[in-house]
């Protein structure tokens, strides 16, 4: 009743402090009735698809117009795994300038991260990230060559493929493991 008073509002407008929750528990605004406005969950951020990332990397990369629009173009062709499934030799027919703007183009999008996207098979995305950790040295990259063989458990051959011994192929394929296969 004071209240009322003292702040010229009816009891209705009025609430305690422990008044925070309506019927079923939701959040209510100050005046005691429940909110239509968004919860925290409405307010953070979507989460960026990998096509908008690469994009605004692609935006913001050095060279000639018309790279970086082929670059921009074959990112569509990027599946949800990470890997360019575009046929390059069918686009290089069409295109003037021919391989060595889409080889541009693809260098600019393999430059992006995360490491590896834009490879087409697996042993370029492994390559790709081993670059980028400067760790493609002869050695590793004889072994990612030979993927086969080590699905395989040809350890005796990848040993004498890559000129390491057998703590060296452990070490090597320890690293291996680190690496995203769908980048």
């Amino acid at each position: 009743g004071r209240a009322e008073e003292a702040f010229d509002t009816g009891g209705e407008n009025l609430s305690a402090a422990g008044d925070r929750l309506g019927r079923a528990g939701e959040p209510t605004t100050s005046r005691g009735r429940e909110t239509d406005a968004p919860g925290f969950e409405e307010f953070t951020a979507a989460a960026e698809s990998l096509r908008d990332q690469l994009l605004a990397q692609i935006s913001v990369m050095r060279g000639d117009a018309r790279t970086r629009l082929l670059a921009q173009y074959l990112v569509d062709e990027i599946d949800e795994d990470g890997y360019l499934r575009a046929d390059l030799d069918d686009l290089t027919d069409r295109i003037d300038g021919g391989v060595a703007l889409i080889e541009g183009a693809l260098t600019m999008i393999q430059a992006c991260d995360p490491a590896g996207v834009g490879a087409r098979d697996l042993k370029e995305c492994f390559s790709l990230q081993l670059r980028r950790r400067d760790r493609y040295d002869p050695a590793m990259a004889a072994l990612v060559e030979h993927l086969e063989d080590l699905a395989a458990h040809r350890y005796d051959r990848l040993i004498a493929l890559c000129g390491v011994d057998r703590d060296d192929l452990e070490d090597m394929i320890g690293e291996l493991r680190l690496l995203d296969p769908r980048p």
